[in-house]
């Protein structure tokens, strides 16, 4: 028996089980932010109704210069106007709950149409947990704002499935991962139409099934083992481009395991490429599609060119950004919400900085398989998974040669962060009773948090 399953074995009563309390917290939290934030006023979540409002109609290609016009209802545009206004920040003043009821009963007509110039660039894969839901809503015909309530109904059961699985089959840093999964802007992004439910779920499902293979089992790997690293890579592939370079951790699973070195290597090709080439085929028929640039001044094609030209600049650029923007991206991955506007308590924010701390340090014990050199490789793929979501946001929302790169929030390194905190050393020992309450107080604090600032911003009685 390993150390880690003996450590599983002699842990505390079911109560205390990590993945009934992602479940009790996700459920709550999540339903209140389904509910609480207003049709529409999610990031970005009208153009990804659009796109999902067109894929249930059967358009699976991406809007473009080389691609038929599609159309949309005006009611999605106008849902969007009508809940965040016309300017950024929103301007429209808090509703009572009949104006909001009065949403739903918006028609959604949707023989009068507009046409769709930008919404998204993902695969339609990535809106698969939204799409029975909008297709639904759209055979009936319900008001946009039930599309999108429909929409995230969806997103939350699908991200809270894989979730839970995920915390269940991980051998190590369950509590951690509790604590990650269930964030304020985690689950308001699980409870959101949009292609990150789906990204951050797959990625949280593939490092804890990489985990369980590399230090919760021993002997020959299983079929189903393998299978299921093949089919969450596929997934991680088929949703946002940039955690690709999880795919690296298949090499934390022992060469034994494997048949010896040659077959370790061997599955670590197959899992790369089940996590790349479907990503590759697909930016290829983006580019092939032309869409109009996310941002004016955006080339992807001219400031990759400028990129390859001078490598030195572009760490340059990559370091400023990271020095100039740690922050803000540290507030919006424990949540900024609404459309990005809607902060919570500073208390709230440095719960979570002593709640991530406890967690580094006191959940442990680590697998004795997780060497020196294996931490290397998890701070490796983290790193290269935040130059990857750097630089793609740099190719598709900045202008050429810019200095900084702006319009990356820190909810897009949610699937990364589990991989950040298995490479940190922990203590030897299962986290203490007393050290589970305070963390599931933090997450309880700020799912109340969360609710209870959006609820200000957009209701009033």
């Amino acid at each position: 028996m390993t150390e880690t399953q003996a450590s599983r074995g002699s842990e505390p009563p079911r109560r205390a089980a990590p993945e009934r309390a992602y479940l009790a917290l996700a459920s709550a939290f999540g339903i209140g932010f389904l509910v609480a934030v207003p049709p529409g006023a999610a990031p970005d979540e009208t153009p990804h109704l659009s796109r999902v409002f067109v894929i249930s109609e059967g358009h699976l290609e991406v809007p473009g210069e080389h691609t038929a016009p599609l159309g949309i209802p005006r009611s999605l545009p106008d849902l969007h106007r009508a809940v965040n206004g016309e300017t950024w920040p929103p301007d429209v003043p808090p509703r009572t709950p009949a104006a909001m009821a009065a949403l739903l009963r918006q028609p959604l007509a949707p023989s009068v149409r507009v046409r769709l110039h930008n919404a998204g660039t993902y695969p339609a894969v990535a809106y698969a947990p939204q799409l029975p839901g909008v297709w639904l809503g759209r055979a009936l015909e319900l008001a946009p704002a039930a599309l999108v309530y429909l929409g995230r109904a969806g997103s939350l059961a699908v991200s809270i499935a894989l979730g839970w699985l995920a915390i269940r089959v991980c051998p190590v840093r369950r509590w951690t991962l509790v604590l990650l999964a269930t964030t304020p802007m985690a689950l308001a992004t699980a409870a959101s139409v949009s292609a990150d439910p789906l990204s951050c779920s797959a990625a949280l499902l593939f490092v804890a099934l990489v985990a369980r293979s590399a230090f919760g089992r021993e002997g020959p790997l299983a079929r189903g083992e393998v299978g299921a690293l093949l089919a969450s890579a596929l997934l991680l592939s088929l949703t946002k481009i940039g955690s690709q370079p999880l795919a690296a951790l298949v090499l934390l699973i022992p060469a034994e395991r494997s048949g010896g070195r040659a077959g370790q290597l061997a599955l670590a090709a197959s899992v790369v490429a089940a996590a790349c080439v479907p990503s590759a085929i697909w930016l290829a028929v983006v580019r092939a599609a032309a869409p109009p640039p996310a941002s004016p001044g955006a080339d992807p094609a001219a400031q990759l060119q400028g990129i390859l030209a001078d490598p030195l600049a572009y760490l340059g650029v990559l370091a400023t950004t990271t020095a100039t923007q740690m922050l803000e991206w540290y507030r919006t991955f424990v949540g900024v919400l609404g459309p990005l506007a809607v902060s919570l308590p500073g208390a709230i924010y440095a719960a979570y900085a002593g709640a991530f701390a406890l967690a580094a340090i006191g959940d442990g014990p680590p697998p004795a398989a997780l060497t020196a050199g294996r931490r290397a490789l998890c701070l490796a793929v983290f790193g290269a998974c935040i130059a990857a979501t750097l630089t793609l946001g740099y190719l598709g929302w900045n202008q050429v040669g810019a200095p900084l790169i702006r319009g990356v929030q820190g909810r897009y390194f949610i699937p990364a962060a589990p991989v950040l905190f298995l490479a940190l050393p922990s203590a030897r020992r299962e986290l203490a009773p007393a050290a589970r309450h305070a963390l599931l107080a933090v997450a309880a604090a700020g799912g109340v948090a969360g609710i209870a600032a959006v609820l200000a911003r957009y209701w009033t009685l």
